[in-house]
């Protein structure tokens, strides 16, 4: 079955009281807070959005990564954001019927039903995948897998990708091992899907044994960063932190492929600094070989611009 809920308006705050240890603790000091406004924000956006969860049904719900987002960036949107989870197994004929069964009723939600508005969404699609071919697994026993283009292929059907590219600014994130773009077939598959324009960018994870616990701050930070906040979701790069080197491969409709590593170096001069690099999509890339660093900024310098470099040219933006 999917889920729906909105997010309350969290914009009146009622009066609390407090009790204080010292001599007039008989006394309660009331405190009293003003609604917020979203001008308390540089700036905000209230896209009508829906969360998707398309999880491989062995995954555990709870603690799902979709699920950390939606209740991280439901206070912002209120009355104006779903969640929806869609697990799979294509192993179980049950449980693919089940599938196809949840997915048509999307379908009529977004078409005539209470999602009928929403044209925005933010994807989460959880699997494993084999370290060596790259496949994805298509069932809940370990039993099957197959390649990416037929995975994604079987999950995202045309009665449903219709939805996606309206607004522009949709986007999926892959919380699957790093063989899904390390390995040069699964890698092309991804940018086939990519190039077929449905979602602004599709974010994966170059990290062999991926834990999407380490991801879920960055998760968090970038959805607030794009939907919210109207930036590119790189902005929430100068307050991330991780505790190892986790390769970030980004593709997009034109296929320059951004690769970040995160590291937290020791302490020195007490400031903390990440390096991220860039490459161009058509490189064939060796997670093991040395990475150039193009640039670096210091945590403690958030007005700081980062710079990154795209394609062959060597041309610089920055964000």
């Amino acid at each position: 079955m999917d889920m729906i809920s909105t997010a309350p308006d969290v914009r009146t705050i009622a009066p609390y009281y407090g009790f204080a240890s010292a001599k007039k603790a008989n006394k309660p000091i009331l405190l009293t807070g003003g609604p917020t406004t979203r001008e308390s924000f540089a700036q905000c956006s209230s896209p009508a959005l829906v969360v998707i969860s398309i999880r491989l049904a062995s995954v555990n719900a709870i603690g799902d990564s979709a699920r950390v987002v939606f209740h991280n960036i439901a206070p912002f949107l209120p009355h104006k954001v779903a969640f929806v989870d869609l697990p799979w197994d294509f192993g179980d004929p049950r449980a693919e019927e089940a599938y196809d069964t949840n997915l048509q009723d999307l379908v009529q939600r977004l078409k005539t039903g209470d999602l009928k508005s929403f044209r925005t969404f933010s994807i989460f699609l959880t699997d494993h995948s084999d370290p060596e071919r790259g496949d994805l697994h298509i069932s809940s026993n370990e039993q099957g897998a197959a390649r990416v283009s037929a995975v994604l292929d079987r999950l995202f059907p045309p009665e449903l990708t219709q939805f996606f590219g309206r607004e522009g600014r949709s986007t999926l994130t892959m919380l699957v091992c790093g063989a899904v773009v390390t390995v040069n077939e699964s890698y092309t598959d991804l940018k086939a899907f990519a190039n077929k324009g449905y979602f602004a960018w599709i974010m994966a994870f170059g990290q062999a044994n991926l834990q999407p616990c380490l991801t879920n701050p960055l998760l968090q930070a970038a959805s607030l960063s794009w939907f919210i906040n109207n930036r590119r979701w790189m902005r929430c790069l100068t307050i991330f932190r991780a505790s190892a080197p986790i390769p970030i491969f980004l593709c997009c409709e034109r296929m320059n492929q951004l690769s970040v590593f995160f590291l937290n170096l020791p302490h020195y001069n007490k400031r903390s600094e990440f390096y991220f690099s860039a490459y161009a999509s058509n490189l064939n890339l060796n997670l093991s070989a040395e990475a150039p660093v193009l640039c670096n900024v210091s945590l403690f310098l958030p007005a700081a611009k980062m710079t990154f470099f795209v394609g062959a040219s060597g041309f610089g933006k920055s964000l």
